[in-house]
């Protein structure tokens, strides 16, 4: 057995010339298993491969509803995530759709909206859903 091991290392050394060293086997047997492994990439319509790409950034939106004094309603406003979770809470989503509104109202040519408040929409599903139970829970004890 140690003959046949010796003969294999001889053989490669004998392809890879003198300078391969004792690591040549390892590295022919990496060569190896890359040409037998499947190849990478997607397949397309084609019948081709492409390469890889690395993931694109995805920008995280915050949904708000947006209320305003006239009494009408906008919902599921998008604020990018990175503007909030600040000091300031949810104010930059308030200046974000403020200055939204405006740049909205200068193309229409009708004056903006004053904004009464802004909730984000997790939580005004939840109040709804509390006003709905505390409204259920008085008619039923009267």
């Amino acid at each position: 057995m140690a003959k046949a091991g010796l003969a294999a290392y001889l053989t490669i050394n004998a392809r890879l010339g003198t300078q391969a060293g004792p690591f040549a086997f390892n590295r022919l047997q990496s060569a190896v298993a890359a040409l037998v492994c499947a190849p990478r990439g997607r397949l397309t319509n084609e019948g081709t491969r492409t390469m890889a790409r690395k993931p694109t950034a995805r920008t995280e939106y915050v949904l708000f509803n947006v209320y305003y004094e006239d009494g009408s309603q906008r919902s599921n406003r998008k604020v990018p995530a990175e503007l909030l979770g600040g000091i300031d809470g949810d104010e930059p989503a308030r200046k974000l759709v403020e200055d939204q509104d405006r740049e909205i109202s200068g193309k229409s040519g009708m004056p903006p909206l004053r904004i009464e408040r802004i909730v984000r929409v997790d939580d005004d599903v939840k109040q709804q859903a509390r006003d709905t139970r505390r409204a259920n829970e008085r008619r039923a004890s009267r």
